[in-house]
């Protein structure tokens, strides 16, 4: 019996056109593959065996018996009896998530009479979504769950105004962010995130001197952030004493910095929103659309999402999160299942039947994701809600020579 939708070859084979005329077939691929979002949390495996709902139990800072304003000690004495002090721990529960997809069907006979190499660069295009899809699903989950948001509103007169506290939490209710991320402001959360949440070198990049915090934001942001009078003397220090470091600190998608004690990660498709609830949950604008194309369709920008009047960026310390990627299960005894891949590898499938298929010459590709998160310490994470103002594009407005009034 034929399977629907399974092997059935339709126009999708279209991107494999002969074409006598051909010189070169291109692909448009996307940024993503340098997103900082795939390497910003440390990776484990979720454990076969045990249960599809584990625990992550964190060790947390001893709360101390004795005042600390006034501490009183007692006298020297041999009787001094001891003062107990219990340990406390935060427990979080978590569970794997998946995602699975394949690949428009393909056929020997249209790929024999396609362009050189046509299949191996949609392979590339393949290669580029799942990234794009695991860096989309980090972000969202990170965003989720941390237990640190903040929101760049001038009119609060004190930071506990504008935190909200608390595993999974909406940012503030009721402020509206009415300011862009400013590096004055950036420093006073990194200070936040360092003596009140206690993330201490042992949770910076790069632990010594050179250690930092990382923050993922977009392109002009960190550009604006060049221009602030202290990164601008950073900048020209580096870029004095190593040229190579300092133009690709200059240009580059890769981590930037530290530029006093942080670092600048790219986000090509950051979180932007169209508006705040009253609750403090926001309205996110979803950066891509989809285009007919010659054949088929495309990923095109979303208008709303380039004029979008707000914008989340992260500021993170090491240690917040881990991503779990579940332990590869063969079976037991006389049950066994072929080897599995949650990492999203590309595997080509290619099943030979009695109906469709009789010879082997069709197939598709498929990949499966899935992974948990596992959260350590969801307060090291602090997204920041904060304004997109007008962006400076350098023009100067001036009068032309020769000036006409039209053209004639």
């Amino acid at each position: 019996m034929a399977v629907p939708n399974c092997i059935d070859i339709g126009d999708a084979n279209d991107f494999l056109t002969k074409d006598q005329n051909r010189v070169s077939g291109r692909i448009a691929r996307s940024l993503a593959i340098n997103s900082p979002w795939v390497n910003v949390i440390e990776t484990g495996t979720f454990m076969a065996g045990v249960s599809d709902t584990q625990r992550s139990v964190v060790q947390e800072a001893i709360a101390p018996a004795l005042s600390q304003c006034a501490p009183v000690w007692g006298s020297f004495t041999c009787n001094r009896p001891p003062q107990t002090v219990c340990y406390g721990s935060t427990e979080y529960q978590y569970s794997p998530e998946q995602y699975f997809e394949k690949s428009c069907p393909l056929c020997l006979q249209t790929s024999f009479s396609a362009f050189r190499n046509s299949i191996r660069m949609v392979e590339m295009s393949y290669t580029d979504h799942i990234t794009t899809l695991w860096n989309s699903w980090i972000r969202a989950k990170l965003f989720t769950l941390s237990a640190t948001k903040v929101v760049a509103d001038s009119t609060a007169t004190s930071f506990d105004q504008i935190v909200a506290r608390g595993f999974a939490t909406n940012f503030p209710a009721g402020r509206n962010p009415n300011s862009p991320l400013t590096f004055r402001f950036l420093k006073f959360i990194a200070n936040y995130l360092t003596h009140t949440l206690l993330a201490g070198s042992e949770f910076k990049w790069n632990n010594g001197a050179l250690g930092g915090f990382r923050l993922i934001t977009d392109q002009q942001t960190i550009d604006n952030f060049r221009n602030d009078d202290g990164i601008r003397l950073d900048l020209r220090a580096i870029a004095a004493g190593c040229c190579d470091k300092g133009m690709n600190m200059l240009g580059s998608y890769a981590w930037l910095g530290p530029w006093q004690g942080i670092e600048f990660g790219v986000d090509q498709s950051i979180i932007r929103v169209s508006g705040v609830r009253p609750d403090g949950s926001v309205c996110c604008v979803e950066p891509f659309l989809s285009e007919a194309a010659t054949q088929g369709t495309k990923r095109v920008v979303n208008p709303a999402w380039l004029s979008a009047p707000y914008q989340i960026s992260f500021l993170m310390a090491k240690g917040s999160f881990i991503r779990e990627i579940p332990e590869e299960f063969l079976g037991e005894g006389l049950t066994k299942f072929e080897r599995q891949n949650w990492g999203g590898k590309i595997t080509w499938h290619n099943v030979l039947d009695n109906c469709d298929n009789i010879t082997g010459n069709k197939g598709f590709h498929y990949w499966n994701l899935a992974a948990a998160i596992r959260p350590e310490r969801p307060e090291f994470v602090i997204p920041i809600l904060h304004t997109r103002c007008v962006d400076d594009m350098g023009l100067i407005a001036c009068t032309p020579q020769g000036y006409y009034a039209q053209c004639v």
